[in-house]
Parts: C-alpha cells; sequence; structure tokens
C-alpha cells in the first residue's frame, strides 16, 4: 500500500542516451548494437538501462526498494537462486516472506512458507483463491510496416527508433514464385534490394516461435507504406 516502485535492476525496455540522458521507452527489447539517440540533434549512443551481473546498482532505487521493504507485512519472492547480494537481503527486511523457486536457497528455512515449484503454477493457485471470479481477457498486438528507403525496401515499425525485433525472417516471392530473403542488419531492420522486388510481390512475414501466431502474408505496393499486425487474444481465468 506504500506505492513506492523500485525498479533497481533496470529494464532493457527503456533507453538512454549517453550524451543528452534523455530516456526512451519501447514496446520491444531492441538489438544493443548500432542504437543512436532519436534526438537526431544529439545523435549520442543509446543503452539500456538494466543492470547486468558485475554492475553496480543504483543507489537511488535500492534506497527505495529498502525502505519498501522495511514497511511490507509480506514480501514473495518468485523465482530467485537468492544468491546475489543486496537484492537477496531486501526480502529479509520486510515482517515476512514467502520464496516460491524450482531449487532450494540458503534462505528457504527462514520463509514463513516456500515452495519448489514453477512460478506460472504458484501465481495461479494464488490468484485463483484470492480473486476467484476475475478474469484477464486482452489483445496484445504488434504493428509492422513496408516501405521503400533509397535503394531498399525495409521492414520495421511505425515506431521511430524501434526495429520489429519480433521478426525472425521475412521472404519476397518474385513474380516467377522464386523466393528472396530480406536481409536482418545489427539494428534489427529487415530489408532487400529494390531491384529484388517488384509491384504486387507477395511478403511472406515469419513471427518468432515464442509469439506462437501464424505467418503473415502482405503485398508489396511501389510507392506506398503498407501496414500489417499480428494480433494475439490472451484470456486468463
Amino acid at each position: 500500500s506504500s506505492g513506492i516502485n523500485a525498479e533497481y535492476g533496470g529494464t532493457a525496455y527503456i533507453e538512454e542516451c549517453s550524451v543528452c540522458k534523455q530516456r526512451f521507452t519501447r514496446k520491444v527489447i531492441v538489438p544493443s548494437l548500432q542504437r543512436v539517440c532519436d534526438n537526431l540533434d544529439c545523435a549520442g549512443r543509446l543503452k539500456k538501462t538494466g543492470v547486468r551481473y558485475g554492475q553496480t546498482v543504483p543507489e537511488g532505487p535500492l534506497h527505495r526498494a529498502e525502505e519498501a521493504a522495511r514497511g511490507a507485512d509480506l514480501a514473495i519472492v518468485l523465482g530467485s537462486s537468492m544468491t546475489t547480494s543486496p537484492f537477496c537481503n531486501l526480502p529479509t527486511l520486510s515482517k515476512r516472506y514467502i520464496l516460491c523457486n524450482k531449487q532450494t536457497t540458503p534462505y528457504d528455512e527462514d520463509a514463513e512458507i516456500c515452495i519448489h515449484d514453477s512460478i506460472d503454477n504458484f501465481m495461479s493457485r494464488l490468484l485463483l483463491e484470492l480473486l476467484p471470479n476475475v478474469s484477464i481477457d486482452m489483445d496484445y498486438r504488434q504493428e509492422f510496416e513496408i516501405r521503400e528507403e533509397e535503394s531498399c525496401v525495409i521492414i520495421t515499425t511505425p515506431r521511430p527508433n524501434e526495429p520489429a525485433v519480433f521478426i525472425d525472417e521475412a521472404t519476397v516471392w518474385d513474380s516467377t514464385g522464386n523466393p528472396r530473403k530480406f536481409e536482418c542488419n545489427l539494428s534489427g531492420i529487415f530489408s532487400v534490394s529494390r531491384d529484388l522486388i517488384e509491384d504486387g510481390n507477395v511478403i511472406e512475414i515469419e513471427f518468432k516461435e515464442s509469439f506462437h501466431v501464424e505467418n503473415a502474408r502482405v503485398k508489396f505496393l511501389a510507392g506506398q507504406v503498407v501496414k500489417g499486425s499480428f494480433v494475439k487474444h490472451l484470456k486468463y481465468h
């Protein structure tokens, strides 16, 4: 109930510019290489705000996390080996804590409840007990667009400086039925030479397996921006 949100580990969905220090929130986890600030007058290097192993945790978020832990009646730890300091100390600052992890941890004996199971199983049972009559019904959508750029045809997202990293591969089928693969560069942009694609050619887009959605087939229209998307319906009871 304290309302304190302490994201002390950072997030891979937010990038920070090394020069102007402006932050940009992304809808996908973008590649780490060749990332340049959205501000064209700056052109600084972008870096994800996530904290990696061996890096120092920012003091501000860590202090907020400690404050929240000390004021908590109960801490729930999900999927942690509880071996990385200072994070493993946070639950012990609360009055009680519950551990859910597939393997044993050094803190199992002192936990109020210790469960060796998957997080999905634990949270499903917990929510069913606490909110038996509540269900979640939503659509997850990712958008992409196909457009001409200089001597290439590229596939990206409509959001500035955000590549379509949810695409696994793309193929254009020419008028003779031959496939031509799009190349994906280090920035995550899919492209094919303009000479290899004609107006009306069909482009087949294969999405990454983790999304569990069917391939998309769209027609290339010369001089136009072709928009597409996939929608995955999510329903939890």
